[in-house]
Formats: structure tokens, C-alpha cells, sequence
């Protein structure tokens, strides 16, 4: 929970980084997918902002910026004054084993904050299921490899 600024329009209640059953975590396998849930709270109507996250590792590295537009491009638009709850699902092997911060961040279109939280989640991935653990990279996506031995040139073949 963040403390409460009621001179604020609108403002973030608090974060999380949840497993698919609802409980927080703060550690996970690379192979289990993981909500991140956010609590908003509108205290009068904002238009023309834009609710988001960013994911960094810890050596400051962005790895993407989700927007609660994504899904809908006229949300925000429609919110209404009250308390309002984001989730957004990462799939299974979509991150690599490390150790990830979070950041929020309301804004108007214009780019002032309305309110933001840096560093707020911190969560560690670790790789339990490839056949090479602790592999390098961002990303732990385990691509499918096919092998076609009949399309080898037939003066390669002898």
C-alpha cells in the first residue's frame, strides 16, 4: 500500500506481483506465468492521461512499457471517479531468470506525472526447466528446433 495523497486527482493505491491462485510472490520459475496487479484510485475525472508500467532489470534495463491502453484504447476515458484494479497476466517463459523492478506511472497525454511509484515491485525469475539453466538473455522463450536431414544437397551427401 502507498500512503494516500488526497490533494491528488487520481493516484495508485498499491502494487503487487501475484501468482495465477491470487498469492503474492516475490520469487517464481521462469516456466509459471504471474499477475501484476494495480490499484487506482480516481478521485476526479483525468482526461487525457495514460495509466502504464515499465520493467527494468536491475542494472537498469528496459525491457518493455505496458500501457492500460494496450487492451483498450478508450478506457481511461471511461473510468469513473472510484477505486479501479488493473491486472495484467506475463505468460510462462516469456522472461528470463533475473531479478526485475517495476515501475508506475500515471501521466496526461502532455507528459506531466500525476503520480508514480519507481522501484515499487522488485520479483526474481529463476530459470527451473530448460535444459540450460541460467542461460543468458532477456527472454526465456524456448523456441522448437526442427531438423530436416533430407535437405542436405545431395554433393554434400557423397
Amino acid at each position: 500500500m502507498f500512503p494516500v495523497d488526497p490533494s491528488k486527482p487520481c493516484q495508485f493505491l498499491s502494487a503487487a506481483i501475484l501468482r495465477e491462485d491470487g498469492t503474492m510472490g516475490s520469487e517464481f520459475g521462469c516456466d509459471e506465468p504471474f499477475v501484476i496487479r494495480l490499484e487506482f484510485d480516481i478521485r476526479q475525472a483525468t482526461p487525457n492521461m495514460k495509466v502504464y508500467l515499465d520493467l527494468y532489470t536491475l542494472d537498469g534495463v528496459r525491457l518493455f512499457c505496458s500501457d492500460v491502453r494496450d487492451g483498450d484504447p478508450s478506457i481511461v476515458e471511461r473510468l469513473g471517479v472510484g477505486r479501479h484494479t488493473f491486472e495484467v497476466r506475463v505468460p510462462a517463459q516469456l522472461l528470463g531468470g533475473t531479478t526485475y523492478v517495476m515501475n508506475i506511472a500515471c501521466e496526461r497525454l502532455t507528459g506531466e506525472l500525476v503520480d508514480g511509484r519507481l522501484a515499487c515491485c522488485e520479483f526474481t525469475l529463476r530459470d527451473t526447466v530448460s535444459p540450460w539453466p541460467n542461460r543468458p538473455g532477456f527472454l526465456s522463450v524456448l523456441l522448437p528446433w526442427r531438423h530436416h536431414p533430407d535437405r542436405i544437397p545431395a554433393e554434400v551427401r557423397g
